[in-house]
């Protein structure tokens, strides 16, 4: 599967990889990017439709939030830890 930079539909970010996956809350795709796949976030507003918490994207707090709006720290595989998205982006940018 080819990573290209394109629109992210959950954070509607371009600035990192993207790839089209299935959602984990129905039997439909998204496009994801690398951040917004690795903390399993979905597109904000199903909670309504199908009654369950999950991990959101909020665009004006730059910050992945669960089902109660509990903000989530993105936490690296070396356990380096970032409260918003864009902190991220910055502190891990190529180049």
């Amino acid at each position: 599967m080819s990573k290209k930079i394109r629109a992210c539909e959950i954070c509607g970010k371009n600035d990192m990889p993207t790839t089209v996956c299935s959602s984990t809350i129905g039997g439909f795709s998204m496009n994801y990017c690398t951040i917004c796949l690795a903390m399993g976030a979905e597109q904000r507003g199903y909670e309504d439709v199908i009654g369950v918490n999950y991990t959101y994207y909020d665009n004006e707090t730059d910050m992945y939030k669960d089902g109660s709006s509990k903000s989530l720290e993105i936490i690296t595989k070396s356990g380096k830890k970032f409260k918003t998205r864009n902190e991220f982006v910055k502190n891990n940018a190529k180049g």
